[in-house]
Formats: C-alpha cells, sequence, structure tokens
C-alpha cells in the first residue's frame, strides 16, 4: 500500500535513496552485494511524507497525515527516520502528542531515529540545541527512541563480534573524549514533576557503514531505527499476543513489545571522558534479535502485561522463576494517553516505580524510582548454583489511583 502526505508531484516513488535504505534495514531482502535486513519478508506498507521544502509547521502537519494513513493501514509497527524540532512550541508538541496518541490508542509500536550531529562539510546539526537535546518526534513517550552505535570500523574490527562495539562518536579515532556523533540530550520531563531523569536514546542499534541495496552504504540514526522496527516485527511474530492486529489485544501491549526489546539491550562502552551515567548516552544498550525474541517465545525470559490499580501500598506483582548464575534485567514501560494532537500539556499521568524481591526471604534485589521517565529497570545477577529462584516483580504507582496498564519483560543470560 502507498499513500502520498506531500502535494501530488512532491515525490517520485523509487526514486528517494534513503527511504530505500531505510526500508532495506528493516526488512530488505537482501542482494549479492549487502545482507539482509533485519525481518525480511516483512510486509511494507509505504507511506510518503515530502517535508524537505517546506516549513516546520506544514512539515510537522504532513508528517502527522503520514502517520494516520500508517494506522489506518493497520501497520504493526512504524519506523520515523527523520526528525523536526525541540518540543518547546505548540507545532512540535502537536507532533509529538500525535505520535503518542496513535502509539496508545492503536497499539502501535514506534521507532524513531533521534537524529545526527552532523561535522561533514554541508552538514547540519539535526540536533534540537546546543545542549544536543532529542528533537520531535524522538522526544515521544510511547515510542523507542534510537540512537547509534558502532559495530566495527577501522582495521581488526569484526562488525559479527560484540566486544569491540562502541558509542558511534564524531570522531571514531577518539575513543574516550569525543561526544557521541547522534542526538543523545534528555528531553524535559512532565511539566511541574521535577526529576531530569527522561532517558533518551532508549536504546542504540549499528549507525556506521550500513550496507545498502545495489552496494550503496551510508550512515546515520535513519538506518539504526528501521532496524529495532525489524526486530519489532520479529517479537511480533515470536508471539502474536503482541501484534495490534490481533483480536483481543490485550491492553499495553505496544508498552509490553517496548519492555521485550528493551530488556535484550547489552550496554558498551566507554563512555565519554570519565563519565558514568551509562543511559545519559546509551540509554539502555544495543539491541539484540536474538534475546528479544528469546523473551517473546518465554525462553530464558518473558513478558507480561499488567493492570496498576493502586498506589504503593498495594502494588501490583509477578512471580517469576529464574535459573541460578544468571544475569537478569527487569523492565517496564507504560504509555502517556493524550487525547489527540493539541491535547500537549499532559504527556504522562502516571510515575510507576519498580522493584525485584527474592521470594524465599522477602530481600529486595533492586528498585528503579525514576521520576521523568516511563521506563524503569533492575539489573541483577541469581546466585550461582543448580536449579532455579522464585523472585517477585514488584510495580507500583507513586502518584495516583487512576490505573495504568504496565508491560513488563525479563531475561536471564547465561
Amino acid at each position: 500500500m502507498k499513500c502520498a502526505s506531500g502535494p501530488p508531484d512532491a515525490f517520485q516513488p523509487g526514486t528517494d535513496i534513503h527511504a530505500t535504505r531505510v526500508a532495506a534495514a528493516a526488512a530488505g531482502e537482501g542482494d549479492l552485494a549487502s545482507g539482509p535486513g533485519a525481518a525480511p519478508g516483512s510486509s511494507l506498507i509505504s507511506v510518503v511524507s515530502n517535508t524537505s521544502s517546506d516549513s516546520s509547521l506544514v512539515s510537522d502537519r504532513r508528517i502527522i497525515q503520514a502517520l494516520r494513513c500508517a494506522a489506518d493501514a493497520r501497520a504493526d509497527v512504524i519506523n520515523m527516520s527523520l526528525s523536526q524540532n525541540f518540543p518547546n512550541d505548540k507545532t512540535a508538541k502537536s507532533l509529538i502528542a500525535m505520535t503518542d496518541f496513535l502509539a496508545d490508542e492503536f497499539n502501535i509500536l514506534v521507532t524513531v531515529s533521534v537524529g545526527n550531529r552532523r561535522i561533514d562539510v554541508g552538514g547540519n546539526n539535526q540536533c534540537a540545541d546546543d545542549d544536543f537535546m532529542t528533537p520531535s518526534p524522538a522526544a515521544a513517550w510511547n515510542i523507542l527512541s534510537v540512537g547509534g552505535m558502532n559495530a566495527g570500523s577501522g582495521a581488526g574490527a569484526v562488525p559479527q563480534r560484540w566486544t569491540d562495539d562502541r558509542l558511534w562518536r564524531l570522531n571514531d579515532d577518539d575513543n574516550v573524549n569525543n561526544q557521541p556523533a547522534y542526538c543523545w540530550g534528555d528531553p524535559p520531563g512532565p511539566k511541574g514533576w521535577g526529576g531530569k531523569d527522561r532517558v533518551k536514546p532508549e536504546v542504540l542499534a549499528p549507525a556506521v557503514d550500513i550496507d545498502g541495496p545495489n552496494g550503496t552504504s551510508d550512515s546515520g540514526t535513519s538506518f539504526a531505527a528501521p532496524m529495532v522496527a525489524g526486530i519489532g516485527a520479529l517479537v511480533m511474530q515470536a508471539d502474536p499476543a503482541l501484534r495490534r492486529s490481533r483480536i483481543g489485544t490485550l491492553p499495553g501491549r505496544v508498552a509490553a513489545a517496548r519492555s521485550v526489546i528493551l530488556a535484550s539491550t547489552k550496554a558498551h562502552g566507554p563512555l565519554p571522558g570519565k563519565r558514568t551515567r551509562r543511559e545519559d548516552y546509551e540509554g539502555l544498550g544495543t539491541v539484540n534479535a536474538y534475546w528479544a525474541v528469546r523473551i517473546a517465545e518465554q525462553e530464558d525470559g518473558g513478558w507480561e502485561s499488567l493492570r496498576v490499580v493502586s498506589q504503593c501500598n498495594n502494588p501490583s506483582t509477578l512471580t517469576v522463576s529464574l535459573p541460578r548464575g544468571r544475569r537478569v534485567r527487569v523492565v517496564a514501560t507504560w504509555n502517556a494517553h493524550p487525547q489527540g494532537p493539541n491535547d500537549v500539556d499532559r504527556p504522562i499521568r502516571s510515575n510507576v516505580n519498580l522493584e525485584v524481591f527474592k521470594v524465599s526471604t522477602g530481600d529486595l534485589v533492586g528498585g528503579s524510582y525514576r521520576i521523568a521517565s516511563n521506563v524503569e529497570w533492575v539489573d541483577f545477577k541469581t546466585p550461582a548454583g543448580s536449579g532455579t529462584l522464585q523472585y517477585r516483580i514488584s510495580t507500583y504507582l507513586h502518584n495516583h489511583c487512576a490505573g495504568e496498564d504496565v508491560g513488563v519483560a525479563w531475561v536471564a543470560v547465561p
């Protein structure tokens, strides 16, 4: 299916190499010059939003029209390899609100590139301001914003080997002091909530020297985001309960799909300079398609959608059995619930906390208590030995009793 949100003569399908490379990264079948995309064989919906010569206002409106087109076409996953403005003005906030509304209303997994800090001749900085803030629509809540990592380029690098992966930097020869080459600054949280602990980007994917069709290649988060979209398609194939199109789709399905992908991630380094807050630069880490599918298949992990209906004194809990001697990550995410593109002043209503307890002793293993974020995660190791141990995953609302659907996923890696 194809639909366009620009003027009739604004775009000629098949001539835009950027769009073709993005599609190939998500679902390309591969050719003699390049391998397949993340989810070869997926069905694609071609939605064109020509914005190259428009004002910001017109561009945002066209992107909103394109989003609606994809939603009406019953897309399970939407990828946006584009960046607009920092969400200060009402127009940019409308784009964020509409992105969040469609993801929430139609249970769509949305991935968005965070933009690139270009320094090449004639290039432009796509970040929102001098603090390298994540721009719209990547600043939305109900999405996975995707930064870039270098899977291995240069002498001795092996793209298939994880040990030499690193953040994508402005100058990859300087692996210590240089800043990331993508937009990594956290946008503000809900007004009046306090806290500066939003997580943007949430994940990283390969962004350097990405092979495209017909022997072409390019670098940018535009090609990292569709890889995550493709992994989302694989996750939904592994467990159809995560798909939008399934009859009787569970509330919180899209949050659960995000949690599955986030639980699969692995952090890499080193960080710029002597910084230690890893989530400031790479979110939860680099995506891993293998472990995301394992989680969706309830192998070495699992997922659940929990209805949290009360405050801290009565949490919603889930008990899981985990093998000994494993590295465990538990992730919880939930949605903002805007009523449409004009609902710009109510980005998110719930502050959910996450705690993990050892059932046999009641001891707290770890907790996550971010204020201005809709993702919480806990990392821990189970004791060595044989057999399994039971752990209680607990989520509770910190600020109100209206109720929230929380997607929880966990993984236990040898």
